[in-house]
């Protein structure tokens, strides 16, 4: 459908007052020549406007209409009017568009634009938009990969064999166990339950398996000494009553054994899950349904979202391959550096070794080649950007200011001033900068006046704080900025945007930790894919590849994000850019995991505790608990003052433990030794690094622990307003707040075993009464269950006990190789020597304990 643009005549003669008359034509010709509506923004329906319109900080107010021709559609673009910021004519429209915007529609007569469109297609019509060539189309009408449980014997583990193949005894042998292994799956024998390891006499492979439903269950590995045969009743007693996955800790497909390097990594590696659960398979099958993009994958800690998002990869980088002399590879974006690596690896595996793509595979592909084209698609996003943008000068890393960072600059301005302590504390400042004033639009800041025209459910602050945020935080940090070459990541965005240098480039783009982007970042997200700049019928638009993973509970740095907020960019950038008519749009399809594949029942329902506070205090109706998918309860979880004597004591036999802590990202040492417990308990053997591993909830997202003590979470000032609700509560006061819960929800959700709650009293009742408290938690059943019952104390089930000597008696596996791994890991990609630090510490005590 093609672009038009029709230009009424006071719109024209108020261009010629206003002294912006090349302004207009401009704007005409760049909507015909990109056929592109992009640079206009959204205003109230069936309005958009053009920012940063002449040389008087003009808008250019349009609306859209569909025009048909003989048959075939036309987008008719009509420039109706040319207001100048400040004037009332202005500010009227600004405030109420549908109110006074008529105005400027019954400037357009029918006849006369219908006129214009018939002798504009004769005279000089429109240019089109590049079709779709043969191999784009194919690519998106491919047949898809079929997933299912059943076509794929399946070998599940329990968590007692990866406790010991990771263990001393069995390091050194993964070779023989490897071919034990291969030799048991090739020749299933459900009679017997015990197998010799070649080269490793002494030692057995104790199993259980079922030809009929075509699996294996590795139990353990055992010494002859052991009472094998009570290990295997023990065993079968529990199959008897529980299905088999939930017995797991993992499980992958029988052909993984075939490539023993790819077996070792996975054996190595506690994090790694190939196979697929019926939920998860659900969403998969999604994909191959007649509409199934956009797709917006919803998911809790531990829900496998990322797993789903990378499945959904494979399969379109797959597509790929046999089109890869013909057009671009799909895109894979995210912020956080070390999941990034960790789904370029995963993805590798799974198409080099699932069946499904070895089936369809015509000529294999060289393993260096395959890296080197995955490393083509994926992307950290803020480097992508840096890695188009053509002045390096403008963009110096050591001046990137981070959330941290501007906490930092606040504080050293506004620490004397009680009212912007009390009003507009630097976290309400920086929510309102990064998601408002430079979020929204990419062509100029949002002023207090335009604030007022977004949708109401747009608004998170009054208009009387964001004035004062405007006014006051806002100008100050613009001038610091402009006055040291400062920069964040939406001057980033709002610069490869203004001078045009994001191209339409991927085949498919797939965001996982989508709730760390804003507006504008997803604006340039969308700009990057091939199809926005092509010829697109209607009902190819459900076929073109955008997925979404995240969760806007686990959102710790203020963007922002919403997914309503996304789906509605979505649909105003591409779907109603290409049809505008709201009856034909496509529909979203939006997908919710309520499985947590990570933790332990006690843990999980602990979470969802926290959860269903959350879902009444912040008014979130339709957040629904999560269901463990483990089938132990686990050890319980305890809480212990900050200066217990036992908890200092004990945990010295668990040096596993990772304390998350309730600072920012790189704060960690400063609050360690600020905070008088921790700095009398943790020392620090070189100076610079703590002897137990100890991280931020943001350095700690995206992984995951054995045991996690959460530190005074309940101890951050302002907390004693979270449960105790004031009257006329202004929302706006209640964002940090809820940035708060964010970060411990994070934080104890990274637990997958043991927890450990640390807070005096007074954090007790600042925030973990709501998990125990009976009265506080029947009301907040009453409350989410008003219209439709969807929690339960079944969803609950276990609260925290006070801590004592037994809660370090427990066998919770103790792996600390792969938790220096993923602190190597995000050292080496963030290039923060704390984590390096960290991983080196933990090594050395491996090799020393060895």
């Amino acid at each position: 459908m093609e672009y038009i643009v029709y230009i009424t005549d006071e719109c024209r003669s108020e261009a010629k007052s206003h002294d912006c008359t090349d302004a207009l034509e401009k704007a005409a010709r760049d909507v015909e020549c990109n056929q592109s509506i992009s640079n206009f923004d959204p205003f109230p329906t069936p309005y958009f406007v053009k920012k940063k319109f002449g040389s008087k900080q003009g808008r250019l107010v349009a609306a859209q209409e569909i025009i048909n021709i003989s048959g075939i559609e036309y987008s008719v673009i009509k420039f109706l009017s040319v207001l100048i910021r400040g004037d009332r004519e202005y500010d009227d429209f600004q405030c109420k568009a549908i109110d006074n915007g008529d105005k400027f529609l019954r400037r357009v007569k029918p006849e006369e634009l219908r006129k214009f469109v018939e002798e504009k297609i004769v005279k000089d019509p429109p240019p089109k938009k590049k079709p779709l060539s043969e191999e784009e189309n194919s690519f998106l009408f491919s047949s898809n990969t079929t997933y299912s449980l059943e076509n794929e014997a399946l070998i599940y583990e329990s968590d007692d064999w990866i406790k010991a193949i990771n263990g001393k005894s069995y390091t050194n042998y993964f070779s023989p166990i490897c071919d034990a292994v291969s030799d048991l799956a090739n020749g299933m024998n459900a009679d017997k339950h015990c197998i010799d390891i070649k080269s490793l006499s002494g030692h057995n492979i104790v199993f259980f398996a079922d030809r009929e439903k075509n699996y294996i269950f590795l139990i353990g590995l055992y010494s002859i000494e052991e009472n094998i045969d009570e290990i295997v009743e023990q065993w079968k007693k529990r199959q008897e009553t529980t299905e088999v996955a939930r017995l797991a800790r993992r499980s992958y497909p029988q052909y993984l054994i075939a490539d023993p390097d790819l077996w070792f990594d996975i054996e190595k590696d506690s994090q790694s899950n190939f196979a697929l659960s019926g939920e998860e398979i659900t969403v998969l099958k999604s994909t191959t349904e007649q509409k199934p993009f956009p797709l917006f994958i919803n998911g809790r800690a531990g829900s496998g979202k990322s797993t789903i998002l990378q499945y959904v990869f494979a399969e379109y980088f797959f597509r790929y391959l046999s089109y890869s002399d013909a057009m671009s590879p799909p895109a894979y974006f995210t912020y956080n550096s070390e999941l990034l690596k960790q789904a370029k690896k995963f993805i590798f595996s799974l198409l080099k070794t699932n069946s499904n793509f070895a089936a369809q595979q015509k000529n294999e592909i060289d393993d260096d080649d395959l890296k080197q084209k995955l490393d083509e698609s994926f992307h950290e996003l803020r480097k992508y950007l840096l890695s188009i943008v053509d002045d390096d000068n403008h963009f110096l890393q050591n001046n990137y200011v981070n959330y941290s960072m501007f906490i930092e600059l606040w504080h050293d301005k506004f620490n004397t001033d009680k009212i912007a302590q009390k009003e507009y504390p630097a976290d309400i400042s920086w929510h309102v900068i990064r998601t408002y004033i430079k979020g929204i639009s990419p062509d100029d800041y949002l002023e207090p006046e335009e604030y007022i025209g977004l949708e109401e459910d747009q608004k998170t602050v009054s208009l009387e704080l964001y004035k004062k945020i405007y006014e006051t935080v806002w100008k100050w940090y613009k001038e610091l900025k402009d006055d040291k070459k400062l920069w964040d990541d939406q001057d980033l965005v709002r610069h490869v945007i203004e001078i045009e240098l994001v191209t339409p480039r991927f085949s498919g783009i797939f965001c996982d930790e989508s709730q760390d982007f804003t507006r504008i970042e997803m604006e340039v997200i969308y700009r990057l894919s091939i199809f926005s700049d092509r010829d697109i019928p209607l009902h190819y638009v459900s076929r073109i590849p955008f997925v979404f993973a995240g969760d806007e509970l686990q959102t710790l740095n203020p963007t922002g994000f919403r997914w309503d907020a996304i789906t509605a960019l979505f649909t105003e950038k591409f779907i109603l850019s290409v049809y505008p008519d709201s009856a034909r749009t496509p529909k979203l399809n939006f997908k919710e995991l309520k499985n947590n594949y990570r933790s332990t029942q006690n843990i999980v329902n602990f979470c969802n505790a926290l959860q269903l506070f959350r879902a009444n205090r912040f008014n979130i109706p339709n957040l629904l608990p999560q269901v463990p998918w483990e089938n132990t309860e686990g050890p319980g979880i305890a809480r212990f003052q900050p200066k217990s004597a036992i908890f200092w004591e004990g945990i010295k036999q668990k040096t596993d433990t990772v304390f998350i802590i309730p600072c920012n990202e790189g704060d960690e040492i400063e609050w360690i030794r600020d905070d008088p417990e921790l700095s009398t308990n943790i020392p620090f053997s070189d100076g610079k690094t703590p002897d137990y591993t100890v991280l931020s909830a943001n350095s700690a997202k995206g992984l995951e622990f054995a045991r996690v003590a959460v530190w005074k979470f309940g101890g951050k000032f302002g907390l004693d307003k979270l449960i105790n609700q004031a009257e006329n509560e202004d929302w706006a006061q209640l964002l940090p707040l809820q940035y708060h819960i964010n970060k411990t929800y994070v934080a104890v959700s990274r637990a997958k075993s043991k927890l450990y709650i640390l807070d005096d009293d007074t954090g007790v009742s600042n925030i973990w009464r709501v998990t125990k408290d009976g009265d506080l938690i029947n009301s907040y059943l009453s409350g989410i269950n008003k219209t439709k019952k969807k929690w339960g104390l079944d969803n609950l089930g276990f609260y925290y006990t006070e801590g004592s000597l037994s809660d370090f008696s427990d066998n919770v596996s103790d792996n600390q190789e792969e938790t220096a791994k993923n602190l190597m890991g995000n050292g080496l990609v963030s290039k923060q020597s704390y984590f390096l630090r960290q991983a080196a510490r933990i090594y050395s005590n491996l090799q020393n304990s060895q």
